[in-house]
């Protein structure tokens, strides 16, 4: 039995109509916002929800997409930005936040490239941190454990880059409802780490998931871990333990934000280029935060270019219609969300943090006999020229 069943089209009735081109015929390179009917880009009356697009467009191309834009009256601009490097002072006052400190020190200076620090905590648990040292790359990465989290043996979530591929192989689906735990509210620990972050010097933050980890549905867990269906995602099984509530806990995921959009956590690498993406992830239990790993944060400085708008939802979705909806494929492909993010691109010396339309493309083989396993695909768009970006 499969845990997971594609929403019917009948659940989405009060979700935004397009009424897209199924037959152009263009070049399917083509970056532009191609050369469709105008009238057929007009979005149905009929529909007024602005956070959900759905269409069949074609045999092989379905959009069925949560849709995130910018705040009510935020219009984003292009700045400069940096990578943010962490500091020893900045680790001590986050650690002071979380009611910490480092209680003795491992390493403390350059190794290669990357600059490290790491130290024992006086509560026993660890901390680590890695920077680049001489402007090569963007690598910067901030790593908190107060003591060891057991819950990461099971295959709950790993982030949103891994879930758009492996989401019928995480376990986050068992957590998501939300639920007051005995370990306080999920508002309560989001403002505690919020606080954490900020210490941190990451002040602006968005949420992007929060799962709530009861004992009761830990149970359920190590259920399905004894599964024939789950027992190799689990490399053998887990065996469990009595779980109780002492165990409860949150875990939340966060981007860097810019002027409250998310930036991109795509990760890809080409001959030339590499991109790490962003992510932030908390575990929070009765005793406040259990786990924290922060990846290749950026911060906004000053802004450089202040359109008076940025493309809409419809028109980036037109670029991603041209890119892939016109290909011939041996797949069934849905589009499944289009989300403006922030995107770091190098200029010259500087770098700059540009707005983005980033569609989510899952890919599954139209053959259920098929060895090719189900994947995922990005289309960026850059939100003021309307041109897709390709890395």
């Amino acid at each position: 039995m499969k845990l997971w069943k594609k929403k019917q089209a009948a659940a989405l009735s009060l979700a935004l109509l397009m009424a897209l081109p199924g037959c152009q015929t263009s070049d399917p390179g083509t970056s532009g916002l191609g050369t469709s009917d105008p009238s057929a880009q007009q979005v149905e009356a009929a529909a007024t929800d602005p956070t959900h697009i759905y269409e069949e467009v074609g045999e092989s191309f379905l959009i069925d997409a949560e849709v995130s834009g910018p705040p009510e009256g935020v219009v984003p601009k292009v700045y400069r930005g940096h990578y943010k490097s962490f500091s020893k002072e900045e680790v001590d006052a986050f650690l002071a936040q979380v009611g910490d400190s480092v209680a003795e020190i491992r390493s403390d200076g350059i190794k290669g490239k990357n600059y490290h620090y790491s130290g024992i905590c006086t509560n026993g648990g660890r901390v680590f941190l890695q920077t680049n040292a001489d402007g090569t790359t963007t690598t910067s990465i901030f790593n908190y454990d107060r003591e060891e989290n057991a819950l990461k043996e099971y295959p709950i979530y790993t982030g949103q880059d891994d879930y758009n591929e492996n989401k019928n192989k995480r376990l986050a689906f068992l957590f998501e409802e939300p639920v007051d735990l005995a370990c306080g509210t999920a508002e309560e620990a989001e403002k505690a780490i919020r606080a954490a972050l900020t210490a941190l010097g990451l002040s602006d933050v968005v949420l992007n998931r929060t799962l709530y980890i009861s004992h009761d549905r830990m149970v359920q867990a190590d259920e399905l871990m004894q599964s024939e269906e789950w027992i190799d995602i689990a490399k053998g099984g887990l065996q469990g333990r009595d779980w109780t509530e002492a165990d409860d806990c949150y875990m939340f995921e966060f981007f860097c934000g810019v002027d409250g959009m998310p930036l991109s956590y795509q990760n890809w690498k080409r001959e030339t280029t590499t991109y790490c993406g962003n992510d932030i992830q908390v575990w929070y239990d009765a005793n406040g935060i259990l786990s924290l790993q922060v990846d290749y944060p950026w911060v906004a400085d000053e802004a450089i270019e202040e359109p008076d708008q940025v493309i809409s939802a419809e028109e980036a979705l037109l670029v991603v219609q041209n890119k892939i909806g016109n290909v011939i494929t041996d797949q069934n492909q849905e589009l499944q969300s289009l989300t403006l993010r922030y995107l770091y691109r190098q200029d010259g010396d500087a770098w700059l943090l540009i707005p983005v339309w980033e569609a989510v493309i899952h890919q599954t083989s139209k053959d259920p006999n098929s060895w090719v396993q189900e994947s995922c695909t990005y289309v960026t768009v850059d939100a003021i020229t309307g041109k897709e970006i390709v890395s």
